[in-house]
């Protein structure tokens, strides 16, 4: 989601999840839990199977008890009274009921005592009982990072696990079978687990463990399974989404099959349509009563972000951060825009209050890289994204950056290795085809490249990103009129022109982002090698509006005016762009051959452009600005 620094490019500027980033949404780490701490229901378990009705007012104050210690995050005494709960339910002799050791395994779940729900699981065999011990033990699991204890785990007789038969597993259910729960307190458990959706959740959790150990297809098949049985379960959606677990028709179909109304909440689902860069912006969902909701302002903020709108969507990121504090879903954005915003100083505040706060999540230390790539420590850079990636290396956006950092030390290989990871890791982004494309263009392999490039098109769809890159291809190329080509349909889409005969030039009067740059100025080169010097002038004072006093800007618009014949121009620019950058020796050569031609020439105007022309003097590289991820998103993009 991050992209590259401006620093590895000379003459041509180039402005990256982003799975994550990809974009970028819920990530494969987060919570799994169910049900939350704020919300267990206690009370009427135990008296399904007791038949003392003199106890049963102690187990509702008992009841009480815990649910309020649970509320007020009294963890410890509400432990102490759960296991005093336990203790009630042996009297006479008679062991805990199944639906008493559920209660119990639901609260050392709400307190998040994962050691004990996994040793008491195995000392009474729950996990193979029923689906709400499943569901307790494999939550516990995950939470302990244990992924391939959930894979071993012999579900299929529990769940309509998609990813395995029944069959396998009948040696299992026959051993169990003599200690089964009774009739009744199976419809008892049956009702916990229909009233919690616990199949959804445990399938939810099957499906995110499955992407970890990066089984792409179980994972699919789960999450897929996991929003039937639970249409409101959105993190499975934004996982779907987020790996491109589905295609395109498969995940709208998926959403609009899903019984929304059961969820309560009208366009609850309006989030993943902001997302959707093929989709119009729906201005009465911005203007709408859940336009506050943080996941609508999160999605709009990576929209427009992807749209190279950086500081507006850096603006929304620092309200909601403000507002709502660390919220996980709106972090790889925000980092991405400080990034391309060069913050460095809000990077490394955020990055300190992360490793604080979550030193165990993958995010806080990917933060803490892109901090360093930012101030140019890419020593220390490489060694955060590498524990980052450590941590959990089904992070993409992580992969991504660290791609970035290689690349900007050169180290092509190694950076094409990470790009390949991250392009595995999430299978059906462009982004990661994108920059192994932009790695052969640094090898001069112009055929890889277009073809990488190509593929990157086929799954962005309309990407100005991937169109400029393009371009960049066939100037390296020397097909001027092709570079020409893609350069302008790609400002025609970022203008929103359908025309396709609606000239480049005269688009420059709309607004654009500073990100879009380096597209005005390669639009400006181009235009020079085709003989439009005039127009070139003109792209290139539009890039210097953009962002002013860069020397190579100014010192290729000299060239155009020299190559148009307008020497006295042509030298007030050269002389303007000395003064920004004085040991520059391309400018000083560039100047020095004006002035010879100046004097050897003066009779001779007409003939002055052709020499130009033929002159490289700015040696402006035929790979021009593998652009505006690269340079300025440590994006990932959000893609970025």
């Amino acid at each position: 989601m991050v992209g590259r620094s401006p620093n590895k490019r000379s003459n041509i500027t180039t402005p990256s999840d982003l799975n994550k980033t990809p974009v970028p949404v819920c990530g494969v780490s987060s919570s799994g839990s169910f049900p939350d701490k704020k919300t267990v229901a206690f009370g009427g378990l135990c008296s399904v199977t007791s038949n003392d009705a003199a106890h049963s007012s102690d187990f509702t104050s008992v009841d009480r008890l815990i649910k309020r210690y649970i509320s007020t995050a009294q963890y410890k005494t509400a432990v102490f009274w759960a296991d005093k709960r336990l203790s009630m339910c042996r009297k006479d002799g008679r062991p805990p009921s199944y639906v008493d050791m559920a209660e119990f395994l639901n609260v050392l779940t709400a307190v998040g005592d994962w050691p004990r729900i996994l040793v008491y699981s195995k000392r009474h065999d729950l996990p193979l009982k029923h689906l709400v011990f499943a569901y307790y033990y494999v939550n516990a699991l995950f939470k302990k990072n244990m992924y391939l204890e959930i894979q071993k785990l012999k579900l299929g007789n529990l769940i309509d696990d998609p990813t395995m038969t029944v069959a396998t597993y009948l040696s299992n259910i026959y051993k169990t079978k003599m200690f089964m729960p009774k009739k009744e307190e199976v419809e008892a458990l049956d009702s916990i687990s229909q009233t919690f959706k616990m199949e959804g959740a445990l399938l939810l959790l099957l499906g995110k463990t499955y992407l970890i150990l990066q089984n792409r297809l179980s994972a699919q098949k789960c999450l897929h399974r996991a929003v039937l049985k639970d249409p409101c379960l959105v993190e499975a959606m934004e996982l779907i989404q987020k790996y491109n677990l589905l295609s395109k028709k498969g995940f709208e179909d998926l959403i609009n099959r899903a019984p929304l109304k059961s969820c309560g909440v009208p366009d609850v689902l309006k989030h993943f349509e902001l997302l959707d860069n093929d989709v119009d912006l729906d201005e009465s969902t911005i203007n709408s009563s859940i336009s506050s909701d943080l996941s609508i302002r999160t999605s709009l903020a990576t929209r427009l972000y992807r749209s190279g709108n950086v500081a507006k969507a850096n603006r929304i990121t620092s309200e909601i951060l403000n507002e709502a504090g660390i919220f996980q879903d709106c972090l790889l954005v925000h980092v991405a825009t400080l990034v391309h915003l060069r913050k460095a100083d809000e990077l490394f505040s955020l990055a300190h209050q992360l490793v604080d706060n979550q030193p165990d999540n993958e995010l806080s230390w990917y933060t803490v890289g892109c901090y360093y790539y930012t101030i140019g420590q890419l020593v220390a850079a490489k060694n955060f994204l590498n524990k980052c990636t450590s941590m959990n290396s089904s992070f993409g956006e992580g992969w991504l950056a660290f791609g970035h950092v290689l690349s900007a030390e050169s180290e092509h290989e190694q950076a094409m290795n990470c790009y390949l990871r991250a392009s595995r890791v999430l299978e059906g982004s462009f982004e990661p085809l994108m920059y192994i494309g932009l790695e052969y263009s640094y090898a001069n392999n112009t055929r890889l490249a277009q073809d990488f490039l190509n593929d990157a098109s086929e799954l962005a769809g309309k990407s100005v990103l991937v169109m400029h890159e393009q371009g960049c291809i066939y100037y390296m190329k020397k097909d001027w009129r092709s570079a020409d080509v893609m350069f302008s349909k790609a400002l025609r889409l970022l203008c929103n022109i359908t025309d396709e005969n609606c000239d480049a030039v005269s688009l420059l009067d709309k607004p654009l982002s500073t990100f879009w740059e380096p597209l005005i100025n390669n639009l400006g080169h181009v235009r020079r090698k085709l003989h439009s010097y005039m127009d070139s002038v003109k792209f290139h004072q539009k890039s210097l509006s953009l962002c002013p006093h860069k020397a190579s800007t100014i010192g290729a618009m000299a060239i155009s005016f020299a190559s148009a014949g307008k020497l006295d121009e042509a030298a007030r620019y050269f002389h303007e762009a000395l003064g920004i950058c004085p040991h520059s020796q391309i400018l000083k050569q560039a100047l020095e051959r004006l002035l010879e031609l100046v004097e050897v020439c003066v009779s001779e105007l007409p003939a002055v452009p052709s020499i130009f022309s033929s002159f490289n003097l700015f040696n402006v590289p035929d790979n021009p600005s593998t652009l505006i991820l690269k340079n300025e998103d440590f994006d990932e993009g959000m893609n970025d």
